[in-house]
Order: structure tokens, then C-alpha cells, then sequence
């Protein structure tokens, strides 16, 4: 995947910027303040359709601006993707969303075309913080490989804190309709699951000289947790 193109209008300290990276690796050197973290803020605003530092979209528009834009061109194999985010001051207007040159109208139509790894001081919260921390991480690493996964998640969580709100027994959380979405979810966990350890291991057996023997016909156990007690 290349990202050959950002456009930004409006955005943060940007009032208007176009910046087309090479291919191969980018580096941004700046003085505190410069605006580095935005850029990066922008393009994971075109991969996830929010922010990874605010949960509030108004804080991305520049000050004294009604709207701003962010707008990426990416290149993945021999398929040329556009994806766009605007957001608006106003309270009541919601965003957009474009993705080759068409409004969409779900945050999962937007995922998959860009697709970013984000690691800032925030996510020091993975190793220090809750599991939910590391959950969400997961979650949304997930719903870039498939949106399927995003919209299961969406749905399971309405229901869970539906059903929590009332305060029932914690058995009843998984009966129906929970299991639809939960069920959705499952073999994309552990297909993950696979991935993960697979290149965890496979760089673990290069770390000094190999202190982790790697064999990758090791069988590996899934728990299907979610249906363990039932």
C-alpha cells in the first residue's frame, strides 16, 4: 500500500496543504508544534473516520473555521482508492464521509481502502492501562481487514449496554439476539488470533540469536469463550 496523496483543508494548524509522500518510508522532523502529530492525526482520520487523541470531531477544524476536509489517495496493488472525511462546527451536522468521489453513509464503508498501524504516547495505555484498552486496539485493528467485524461490533456493544442499562443476570447478556453478532465475530477473532501469533513468533526466533524456538506446525487452542457456560 502506498499513500500517494493528503490534502488537508481547514485541519488543525493546516489551512491548506497538499503532500504527496514517496514510496518507501516518510519521516516528519519539525519543531514542537509544527504540526507532525496532525498529519498523522489526518491520516488516521481517513483510515478509521475519527480521531486517535479526541473524541470531540470540532477539535480538528481549524480555529475559526465552520467546516474542514481531509482527503487521501492511496495505491494498493493495481487498485487506485480516494477516501475523504468532513467535518463540520455546527452542532447538529454530521459528517461526511467519501470514498471514490461518493458520499457514504456508514463509518464501515470507509475502512479497508487506507488502512494505518498508530502508535503515539496515548497508546502507551495498551501495556499500562484496562484490558478493554487492549480490547478497543483489537477491535479496531479488525475492522480495517473487514468491515463486517466493525458493523458486528457496533451491534454486539448496542446490545450490551442496552441489556446492561436494565442490569440482568450476566447469563442472559449472551442469549439471543447477542449470539447474531457475537457469532459474526468469532472467526475473525481467532483468524486474528492466528496472524498475531504466527508474526509474533516468527521475529521473536530472530531476537538474539533465537531465544524463542519457533515452529510453525505448533498447534495453537482457541477458546470460544462466548459459549463455554452455555
Amino acid at each position: 500500500m502506498h499513500l500517494t496523496q493528503l490534502r488537508l483543508h481547514q485541519f488543525r494548524s493546516y489551512e491548506q496543504l497538499t503532500l504527496m509522500p514517496p514510496e518507501g518510508i516518510t519521516i516528519f522532523v519539525g519543531e514542537n508544534g509544527a504540526g507532525k502529530t496532525n498529519l498523522l492525526e489526518a491520516i488516521h482520520l481517513c483510515c478509521l473516520g475519527r480521531s486517535h487523541r479526541t473524541s470531540n470531531d470540532k477539535d480538528m477544524i481549524r480555529l475559526g473555521s465552520a467546516t474542514c476536509a481531509v482527503h487521501a489517495r492511496v495505491r494498493r496493488a493495481q487498485v487506485n482508492d480516494e477516501v475523504g472525511v468532513r467535518l463540520y462546527a455546527q452542532q447538529g451536522e454530521r459528517k461526511l464521509i467519501y470514498v471514490n468521489g461518493k458520499t457514504v453513509q456508514r463509518i464501515g464503508e470507509l475502512m479497508g481502502h487506507l488502512t494505518c498501524v498508530m502508535f503515539s504516547p496515548e497508546d502507551l495505555e495498551l501495556v499500562k492501562g484496562a484490558p478493554q484498552d487492549r480490547r478497543n486496539f483489537l477491535d479496531m485493528l479488525l475492522s480495517q481487514g473487514q468491515a463486517a467485524y466493525f458493523y458486528a461490533i457496533q451491534s454486539y456493544q448496542s446490545i450490551l449496554r442496552q441489556r446492561n442499562g436494565e442490569r440482568p443476570p450476566l447469563y442472559y447478556l449472551y442469549t439471543r439476539p447477542a449470539p447474531d453478532a457475537a457469532e459474526q465475530m468469532q472467526p475473525i477473532d481467532g483468524d486474528t488470533y492466528y496472524d498475531l501469533w504466527y508474526a509474533y513468533h516468527t521475529r521473536a526466533a530472530h531476537i538474539d540469536g533465537g531465544l524463542v524456538a519457533f515452529d510453525p506446525d505448533r498447534p495453537i487452542e482457541w477458546r470460544d469463550v462466548m459459549n463455554e457456560d452455555r
